[in-house]
């Protein structure tokens, strides 16, 4: 069940994870100051029916830390086509995300498999992107402090 703020998970303000899972700018930019190197591992990448999916790790120095789903309906697709296409290894927030004017839903956060994970929408000149992140490992209670 998604819900609209941690604290319906049971997390607290003070909670290490919970600025982390809050904070609304680049994930990525927050993750590659907590180690030496943080890299895309591409799970899948493709287009069905010209919808767009992108199931990734993000891995700080090798280990996965988040789990990551894009999805992006056919007109989206679409319209960035050769931005989709050409992703390969790289961060999508770097890539197409930050790089150009946007709004970004609030967050909704569930535990998933055991994991906090968080979910919204990105709205790219009325195009619509989906994301979901699941923080996969307990490394985030102790880098976040």
């Amino acid at each position: 069940m998604w819900v609209s703020n941690l604290e319906e998970l049971g997390l607290r303000q003070a909670d290490p994870i919970y600025k982390l899972v809050s904070a609304t700018g680049a994930l990525s930019d927050i993750l590659q100051t907590k180690c030496q190197q943080l890299t895309v591992q591409v799970i899948s990448h493709h287009a069905i029916n010209h919808n767009f999916f992108r199931e990734v790790y993000l891995l700080g120095d090798g280990i996965p830390w988040v789990h990551a789903i894009t999805t992006a309906p056919l007109d989206t697709y679409l319209k960035f086509k050769t931005e989709f296409d050409n992703l390969g290894n790289n961060l999508l927030g770097k890539t197409l995300l930050y790089s150009r004017p946007h709004l970004r839903s609030a967050f909704e956060y569930a535990i998933i498999d055991g994991y906090l994970a968080r979910k919204s929408t990105f709205s790219l000149e009325h195009y619509q992107i989906y994301i979901q992140e699941k923080f996969v490992n307990q490394v985030f209670l102790n880098i976040t402090s």
